[in-house]
Formats: C-alpha cells, sequence, structure tokens
C-alpha cells in the first residue's frame, strides 16, 4: 500500500484544474479564487480524514461547488433583502417571539383571584 498523500502535494496537484473549472462556473478570476481557496481550506481542516476517502478529489469538488452554491444563494438573499423583494415578516420569527415571551402565570391565590374577577 503507498504512503497517503500529503495536503501539499494533493494541492499542487489539483489546483490548477479546480481554479480552472471554478472560472467558468463564477465568470471571475477573483470569486473562483476565493472559492477555492474556501475548499481547500475545507479539506486541510480534515485532511487526516479527507485523505483517506477513496477519491479526495471528488470530495474537494464536492466542496468547492457547494460553497459556491452558498455563496451564490447569499448573494441572490442580500439583492434581495437590499430591492425589498423578501416578505416583510417572517412567521416562524413571529412564533419563536411568542414563544421566547411566555405569558406571564399568577404566583399566588391572590394573584389567581384577580385574574379571575370580573372588573368593577
Amino acid at each position: 500500500m503507498s504512503e497517503p498523500q500529503s495536503f501539499e502535494d494533493f494541492f499542487e496537484a489539483e489546483s490548477p484544474a479546480l481554479f480552472r473549472r471554478l472560472c467558468l462556473i463564477t465568470g471571475n478570476r477573483h470569486e473562483a479564487e476565493e472559492v477555492m481557496q474556501d475548499a481547500f481550506l475545507s479539506l486541510f481542516e480534515r485532511w487526516d480524514r479527507v485523505r483517506a476517502m477513496e477519491d479526495p478529489t471528488a470530495y474537494l469538488y464536492r466542496t468547492a461547488f457547494n460553497g459556491f452554491r452558498r455563496r451564490s444563494l447569499r448573494a441572490a438573499l442580500a439583492l434581495r433583502r437590499t430591492l425589498g423583494l423578501t416578505p416583510g415578516r417572517d412567521e416562524f420569527e413571529a412564533a419563536d417571539d411568542r414563544q421566547a415571551s411566555p405569558r406571564r402565570w399568577p404566583s399566588s391565590a391572590g394573584d389567581s383571584a384577580r385574574l379571575w374577577s370580573s372588573p368593577s
């Protein structure tokens, strides 16, 4: 069995092709470089597990393309918010707000009696 590849060797072997592909997808060299750096950083943080995979290159590409997709979705959402195209109120957020501040329950029998008594 061969010795596991070092991260540096993997980076040198895979970065030119990944960069070219990301340039085609993003249409921007700077964005392609950022996406590529983020993908390689993610792999570097997990290199002990990644290098033992059957196909670390496939994992690199999946990581890079998922990163690009996340960036694109965030940019689109930011643009919609800037242009005011998002709904004004998130109903799930409203429900969370109601659950965060529950109603105050009576703490004593006297409070309970006042709660249920009719106003004078």
